[in-house]
């Protein structure tokens, strides 16, 4: 990296990250990845004597409509892991639905 230049990073929240998804499907949270959040990750960086700037921590709306959280949630394997279209016909939803 040169020197003066800006890093961005953009990481998922630990346990936290899209939580609701798991509620929703009846899915166990995978802690595998619990500890990850701002305050580890900015730690880390501090170790590797990188200075950080700004940290912010945030948790956006994700929303779906159709076939499309199929698609999200087995491209995203950590937040259910071992997930398949099942799960979500076990739901007995038909209804959209959207997770904070």
């Amino acid at each position: 990296m040169r020197d003066g230049a800006i890093p961005r990073s953009r990481s998922g929240g630990g346990g936290r990250n899209d939580k609701r998804i798991n509620e929703f499907l009846q899915a166990p949270v995978n802690e595998a990845f619990a500890h990850w959040n701002l305050d580890f990750a900015a730690e880390e960086l501090r170790q590797t004597n990188f200075q950080v700037v700004d940290a912010r921590e945030e948790y956006p709306v994700t929303r779906f409509y159709d076939v499309g959280a199929v698609y999200y949630l087995r491209m995203m394997e950590w937040q259910v892991p071992g997930f398949t279209a099942s799960i979500r016909s076990e739901t007995n939803s038909s209804r959209p639905f959207w997770f904070r």
